[in-house]
């Protein structure tokens, strides 16, 4: 301990420097060797480019999928739901095309109501149009909204009659365990 103490200041700044150059390396090589990997639920590695972007594909063609209904309420509402998409599978849906018709203005209070779930449950609303002509509205949903195996999609109609259309693709139902969605 006493030979410490007594070190020059020529001592401390070569102790110093032989500290930095065991130290140094070996941080370097600590933080260039942290892996992070992006796993899916299903085990599966996501790749990434050099640049450090995420890489992607696009789902099957045989998992795209589509639900249509309509309904008829020139007077009065109406709410319907959409059949269920899978009793196996869930279901993430990219887009919804809401082709209105019958409609008599926006003076006449008209709109249409997409919910997730079914019968119309106002806790969770997707997306309401309120459509001045007859005609379709494109709603693209990005990333898009996750239906559990056996869920719904309902919607409400307000004077107009609506065709109602959802677009999108099948995923393993661990994957899709619950609603959820863009809003």
């Amino acid at each position: 301990m006493k030979s410490l103490r007594n070190m020059s200041r020529a001592g401390w700044i070569i102790a110093g420097v032989l500290a930095v150059a065991v130290v140094a390396p070996s941080a370097a090589i600590a933080t260039t060797a942290a892996v992070t990997e992006i796993r899916g639920p299903g085990g599966q590695r996501a790749a990434v480019t050099n640049a450090g972007q995420l890489t992607t594909t696009p789902a099957a063609p045989s998992t795209y999928e589509d639900r249509l209904i309509s309904a008829d309420a020139p007077s009065s509402t109406d709410c319907e739901n959409l059949p269920s998409f899978s009793s196996t599978a869930g279901f993430i849906v990219t887009e919804i095309v809401i082709d209105a018709y019958d409609v008599s203005g926006p003076a006449d209070n008209t709109a249409v109501a997409v919910f997730l779930g079914p019968n119309c449950s106002v806790r969770e609303p997707v997306q309401q149009v309120n459509p001045a002509t007859d005609g379709a509205t494109v709603i693209p949903l990005t990333p898009g909204l996750t239906i559990p195996a056996k869920g719904r999609i309902s919607f409400e109609v307000l004077h107009e009659g609506a065709l109602v259309t959802a677009y999108g693709y099948t995923v393993p139902a661990k994957d899709a365990p619950h609603y959820s969605g863009t809003n």
